[in-house]
């Protein structure tokens, strides 16, 4: 069974808008996140910094590219076991288009910890539509 038009497009338009807005961090790369991404219609959250797997401290930027409802992105970091080690929400992305996003979270551990953070849209239609876009990056938070 063939996937519908409508999927495979989504699909698309998903791995356009990785390729897109890869690497958008400073203000140079943000201009043209913007501009190469402002074709792209669906809404998305795309981290870019830290890195997948990285070692930060208690206090550490998040970078990214985004599309979303209001410019909202909402965002939690969490041992793997599920508990909350902080959780936050940034202003930054795009609403007609990609745009760059910046925030900083605080965690203060004691000792070398295991983390999440996820970065996500807020479900604004309480789950009648698609599921809202977000990423999630594995890190090691170091005291």
């Amino acid at each position: 069974m063939r996937p519908p038009r409508r999927t495979l497009a989504l699909a698309v338009l998903a791995l356009v808008a990785v390729a897109a807005v890869a690497g958008c961090g400073d203000d140079e790369e943000a201009d043209a996140c913007a501009a190469d991404a402002a074709v792209l219609e669906v809404p998305h959250v795309i981290p870019t910094e830290p890195a997948v797997g990285a070692v930060v401290g208690e206090t550490f930027t998040v970078r990214g590219c985004s599309r979303t409802f209001e410019s909202s992105i909402q965002w939690r970091l969490s041992e793997p076991a599920g508990a909350e080690l902080a959780r936050g929400f940034a202003m930054g992305g795009g609403v007609d288009g990609s745009a760059a996003f910046e925030f900083t979270v605080f965690a203060p551990v004691t000792e070398p910890t295991l983390a999440q953070l996820r970065v996500f849209e807020a479900d604004v239609s309480e789950g009648r539509g698609s599921p809202p876009p977000q990423a999630v990056i594995p890190l090691l938070l170091s005291p």
